[in-house]
């Protein structure tokens, strides 16, 4: 399918009319396109659903809906895929390596087929592809160092001249759009811990969360609406109904004994570690 073409291809259309999507293009020492979608710039509505499909290796449809809370209509995003594993394993995925990138730099989007990291994410994965191009849509509060550039486009193979990445906060608006639609990805990484089995049986997946307030200080942030206010529907083939019934417990994040806190309250008690916090509310 060559997902990297088709996101370059997405991408290089979103540089070209910079100004609509309310984003600023800024070129590296090293050749690389940087695309600030919330540093700087505001970035557009549209630009959310962009990077949104971006994160997901343009694998899925994302839209702007309304999703009622008790009665209160809030903005959310609906996204579907019906490439789950590829989509959500392959590309979605937040890849963190603090060794390299620090602790605070999450990674999606096509440039992780050509990384093929995290490896043991990627074992779900039956698929590889090669390209001279690539995106990657960063999740920081800062646009990459040359350094971090440099190794990125190390890790994916490809000249930096040749790699596109998307720099938005998680506190800014498209920030917190690309971050709700993770709620597809929060429930199948959660399905890796309940069944490993039933992972290749899922063929396609629809999930709607509500978006959060563009705030640097805002009480709740996306990943609060994941775990609160979220809804993910699976489609899954050959499993029994004691099976099924068994994934549909275990799957909403009020089976775990954080169910309650805030998601801050739950960062700060890992020290801001995304791995340490227990799967099961937050996978």
């Amino acid at each position: 399918m060559l997902i990297n073409k088709r996101c370059v291809y997405v991408v290089e259309k979103l540089i070209s009319d910079f100004q609509f999507y309310k984003v600023n293009i800024i070129r590296s020492i090293n050749g690389a396109v940087i695309i600030d979608a919330g540093i700087s710039a505001t970035a557009s509505l549209e630009t959310g659903i962009i990077v949104t499909d971006l994160t997901l290796g343009c694998l899925s449809r994302s839209t702007y809906t309304y999703h009622v809370i008790e009665g209160l209509e809030l903005p959310a995003i609906q996204v579907y895929t019906s490439y789950p594993k590829l989509a959500i394993f392959g590309c979605q995925y937040g890849w963190i390596d603090v060794e390299n990138y620090g602790p605070r730099m999450i990674i999606s989007g096509p440039i992780r087929l050509l990384s093929k990291k995290p490896s043991d994410i990627m074992n779900y994965v039956n698929y590889s592809e090669q390209y001279e191009k690539t995106v990657a849509i960063i999740q920081n509060e800062n646009i990459p160092s040359e350094e971090i550039i440099a190794r990125l486009a190390k890790d994916a193979n490809v000249h930096p001249k040749n790699m596109y990445l998307i720099v938005t906060p998680a506190n800014s608006l498209v920030g917190g759009v690309q971050i709700s639609a993770r709620a597809i990805e929060n429930s199948m990484l959660k399905l890796t811990t309940i069944d490993k089995s039933v992972i290749d049986k899922v063929e396609h997946v629809m999930g709607i969360s509500p978006i959060p307030p563009p705030a640097k200080n805002a009480s709740i942030t996306a990943d609060d609406m994941i775990i609160y206010a979220s809804h993910v529907t699976l489609w899954v083939n050959d499993i029994s109904d004691s099976k099924a019934k068994e994934i549909s417990e275990k799957l909403p994040a009020k089976t775990s004994k954080l169910y309650g806190l805030m998601f801050r309250e739950i960062l700060e008690s890992v020290d801001y570690n995304f791995k340490k916090i227990d799967k099961s509310i937050f996978a």
